[in-house]
């Protein structure tokens, strides 16, 4: 009888292990998916279970051979630190761009003529925000939904408009989705029809599908931005040979209407893109804690649509200017649009948790912890908290206990901290045990009087959570 468990766990183990050794398609992993599930009835009936088709409870190999707490191993989808569009053939892999437009950059990067992260020439951007689409026939049905829904992406967040091309659009202009090889865009509206080509990976993300719109609409990548090397550093020893042009700044130029530099922004690429083995670092923050926030594609930065905004002058039609608080702006509808976590009509109200956790807290000092502490929490949890003091304050914040499920991107269970303001992507922080990198540090000294922390729980793999202490200090 251990012989036969044994030998079913290793069976299962090698599964695992094929599953996560090469990429596999859609249909592969299905299968995978159910050869593993007979192998854990096997088990169970092993132990007892006799009836065939009876549902596989919440335990897991593990615990019949190790009788440990289960686990659920789980494939990481999105890409978050190699992103789909490095597949791109073109200059920066992905930014596909025309002679004329080389010589262009090549100016701009002698002027120092970029204006944010965007194109300057206004020539460039889509007459009153509408961008006219094809949908080839090249592309699947699960590419045409991740592309509706990328483009769903911008119209949700600005006054931008996806209109689908017929002859009576009155302008040749448009972008043709295509599913061909690579992942590539032109930068800006070129004149004519264009191409945004998502070959590969790239149809399976609906991140890098919005990156490639934001291309389109005029974006250029956030690492190639004149202020870069302020906030990362670039380890050209370990890029893959032939690819170092990928990493190349445009401008050294005057930055006072540059948006913050985003390493969360769905523009910026992560620590191994281009890596020469696929895992040593090309890109580091300077500021340590965001390397796990660097090279997201799950959703639109608030920088990355306030620079829409801002390109595409969607509030200059506005009667009324409101005074937006805590970094938001009036935003095409003529309401504040507000940075994470915060709601109101000018920015200063904190937006509800969907669990029972979260809030303002205004205390001088107080705790806060993960939902059902000391308790495991609660999957699918999203709890967000606004520590609040008067202006001029500062606010000390102490890790009494952290156990948040543990993984080398924090991608599935995490504690973000906005130590940059709510409106740039925060430090994110997992862990179980006290020698993992990706645990917070005990202190944690906030310099401003506005602390912005998320808690974030998958639908799997729960832990006792964290309790952190914080402390305002009045200046």
């Amino acid at each position: 009888m251990l012989g036969k468990i044994i030998f079913a766990s290793l069976l299962a183990t090698c599964i695992f292990v094929c599953a996560h050794a090469v990429p596999i398609s859609g249909n592969d992993l299905k299968s995978m998916q159910e050869d593993l599930i007979e192998v854990e009835r096997a088990l169970l009936r092993l132990g007892g279970q006799t009836d065939p088709e009876a549902p596989i409870p919440n335990a897991s190999i593990n615990n019949y051979v190790n009788h440990k707490k289960p686990r659920v191993r789980k494939i990481k989808t999105k890409h978050v630190h190699k992103p789909a569009e490095q597949e791109g053939l073109e200059f920066e892999s992905d930014m596909s761009l025309s002679p004329e437009e080389k010589e262009d950059m090549e100016e701009m990067e002698s002027r120092g003529r970029i204006r944010r992260k965007a194109v300057a020439n206004d020539m460039k951007l889509w007459p009153r925000g509408i961008v006219y689409y094809q949908l080839s026939s090249t592309l699947d049905g699960q590419a045409v939904s991740n592309v509706k829904s990328a483009m769903k992406l911008w119209e949700d967040n600005t006054c931008l408009r996806f209109r689908e091309y017929n002859s009576a659009s009155g302008s040749s202009d448009r972008i043709i989705f295509v599913g061909s090889q690579g992942c590539q865009s032109p930068i800006g509206r070129r004149g004519g029809p264009q191409e945004i080509t998502i070959g590969g990976s790239c149809q399976q993300s609906v991140g890098s599908i919005a990156h490639e719109i934001a291309h389109s609409i005029g974006f250029y990548h956030e690492h190639s931005r004149p202020d870069r090397d302020d906030h990362v550093t670039i380890n050209t020893n370990n890029i893959q040979p032939g690819f170092e042009g990928d990493f190349r700044k445009i401008g050294a130029r005057s930055i006072e209407d540059i948006e913050p530099y985003d390493v969360s922004s769905v523009m910026h690429y992560g620590p191994t893109f281009m890596s020469r083995d696929g895992q040593s670092k090309t890109i580091v923050p300077r500021v340590k804690n965001l390397l796990n926030t660097m090279g997201q594609r799950d959703a639109l930065s608030f920088l990355d649509i306030k620079t829409a905004n801002d390109l595409y002058k969607c509030a200059a039609s506005c009667p009324i200017k409101l005074n937006c608080k805590n970094e938001g702006y009036v935003g095409p509808n003529c309401a504040c649009l507000c940075p994470n976590g915060l709601t109101g009509r000018d920015c200063s109200e904190v937006v509800q948790s969907n669990t029972n956790c979260g809030g303002e807290l205004t205390g001088t000092s107080g705790v806060l912890s993960s939902p059902n502490y000391p308790r495991d929490y609660s999957s699918y949890a999203d709890c967000l908290w606004v520590i609040k003091g008067p202006v001029g304050s500062r606010i000390t914040l102490i890790m009494e206990d952290f156990q948040v499920e543990d993984d080398s991107t924090c991608y599935f269970d995490w504690l973000e901290i906005f130590l940059g303001g709510p409106h740039i992507g925060g430090a994110r922080f997992c862990g179980e045990e006290s020698g993992s990198e990706n645990r917070p540090p005990r202190t944690i000294e906030y310099p401003g009087n506005t602390l912005l922390i998320k808690f974030h729980a998958d639908d799997s793999n729960e832990f006792s959570g964290f309790r952190a202490r914080y402390t305002i200090h009045s200046s």
